[in-house]
């Protein structure tokens, strides 16, 4: 019998995790330095001119930022969807399979397409490898990167929302020129790279902006727009600071639930206008920007769930109306995504001895200072099946001295869950939070599918 489209793509995975600093993650050497990253560069650039340079075939938008880029690249995406344009879109992390950062018209690209677009970009890689040793071996950042555009290409889409991975100025995507640069909140994160001032993580940021090429970015602290308006102003980019929705579209419903989400719903339409300024061919009606709106969908952003039995967990699209359990899947892992985490729900909600969170962290985080600004009375610390997690004995001792209960429990992620849900009475809400491994492993736990609800959008 012949391998399935499953037996590839897992073959296909294994050898391009095999190219991974983290064999669970995808993560690269990121504290090499910068003459490690520029060879990246180089080594990308190399690499799709292999392919035969598939990214002069798209036009693209690219989104860096912090806060809010795969919420961003979603609704610019859905919009584009919507007004009747084929969209690729390239995200990360993912939560549990590598198809996940590579969407065509918003549905993950197939396994058996996957694997074999991978068989020929490592093929291309293994030759480059041989033939041009100055640049070293390709990592798996890369060879997902290329073969995003590859199949962006290939699948004849019009237009490519590419999200950047760290920093902007020598992240692997940065090998694109753009239609329009993107730029979302910015944080202190991945300090020990980007910096740790918000001027030093503005100009990684701002390292997107092309010559002549529009750039949109969502409000900011005032030492870091300064960065960016400076960068923009020399390369000669018409720069766009969005303060909010425009009046015709503040009361459409957003698909992705939280209040931040306006900003990024605001950010990308912004973005899109921009696009059709640069080429008219891909307008968007006003009622499609409303849809692509209403119809955007992420996995693990400010997802709201009504748990059930493992096959009966649902996705809803709000805050149910009624007084149900809940549980919320958020990836959130900084001080910054706590606060928008806690902004969103019900007043009151994470203080109720009625409400656990489930909490899990990579071991470079800061803990003590997220659960501070989240501010949960209850919490069940665990540690997802990762090299980067912290022990869930790590948080309970960060969390000494806020005055939260910490429970005692399994530290697995499925199993902490579980435990709740079967408890006697379960607790009225369930918050699952610190990082995406974390709810990566909590999405399966609670037997919610992979791919995005059946709910088509209309534009194709």
């Amino acid at each position: 019998m012949g391998e399935t489209g499953s037996d590839r793509y897992r073959d296909a995975a294994d050898r391009i995790m095999a190219r991974s600093a983290t064999r669970q993650g995808t993560m690269a050497d990121q504290l090499a330095g910068d003459a490690a990253a520029g060879l990246g560069l180089r080594r990308t650039a190399a690499l799709a001119e292999a392919m035969g340079r598939p990214q002069d075939d798209l036009v693209v938008v690219h989104v860096a930022g912090t806060k809010g880029k795969g919420s961003t690249v979603a609704f610019i995406s859905a919009i584009l969807l919507a007004g009747g344009h084929r969209v690729g879109r390239m995200t990360s992390p993912h939560l549990l399979s590598l198809t996940e950062r590579i969407t065509i018209d918003e549905r993950d690209i197939d396994p058996a397409s996957f694997a074999e677009i991978a068989d020929r970009v490592l093929v291309a890689a293994g030759i480059m490898e041989r033939d041009q040793l100055e640049l070293g071996p390709v990592n798996a950042l890369e060879i997902l990167f290329v073969m995003a555009l590859v199949a962006f290409r290939e699948a004849r889409c019009r237009v490519a929302v590419i999200e950047v991975g760290i920093g902007g100025r020598l992240d692997t995507t940065n090998i694109v020129v753009p239609a329009v640069s993107v730029i979302t909140t910015l944080d202190l994160e991945h300090t020990a790279i980007l910096g740790d001032t918000l001027v030093a993580i503005a100009s990684e940021k701002a390292g997107i902006i092309k010559p002549g090429r529009p750039v949109v970015v969502a409000p900011q602290p005032e030492e870091a727009l300064t960065v960016i308006r400076a960068r923009a102003e020399a390369s000669g980019s018409r720069l766009t600071v969005v303060s909010g929705p425009p009046d015709w579209i503040s009361d459409s419903p957003i698909g992705l639930g939280g209040d931040h989400q306006v900003t990024n719903a605001s950010l990308a339409i912004a973005a899109v206008v921009e696009l059709v300024r640069v080429d008219a061919d891909l307008a968007v009606a006003q009622e499609a920007i409303r849809e692509g709106l209403r119809e955007a969908w992420l996995p693990g952003r400010f997802e709201i769930v009504s748990p059930g039995e493992a096959d009966a967990a649902v996705t809803l699209p709000r805050w149910p109306d009624v007084d149900r359990p809940v549980v919320i899947l958020d990836g959130a892992h900084t001080p910054r995504a706590a606060t928008a985490l806690r902004s969103s729900m019900p007043s009151g909600f994470l203080q109720s001895a009625d409400t656990v969170v489930v909490c899990g962290f990579a071991s470079d985080k800061d803990v003590r200072a997220f659960l501070a600004e989240l501010g949960p009375t209850v919490i069940l610390p665990v540690m997802a099946v990762s090299p980067r997690a912290l022990p869930a004995g790590d948080i309970t001792s960060l969390a000494a001295g806020l005055g939260i209960q910490v429970l005692t429990g399994p530290t697995g992620v499925g199993d902490g869950i579980r435990l709740l849900l079967r408890s006697v009475p379960a607790p009225h809400g369930i918050v699952v939070t610190g990082s995406f491994a974390v709810v990566a492993e909590a999405r399966v736990a609670l037997g919610l599918p992979p791919s995005r609800p059946d709910r088509a959008l209309s534009g194709r």
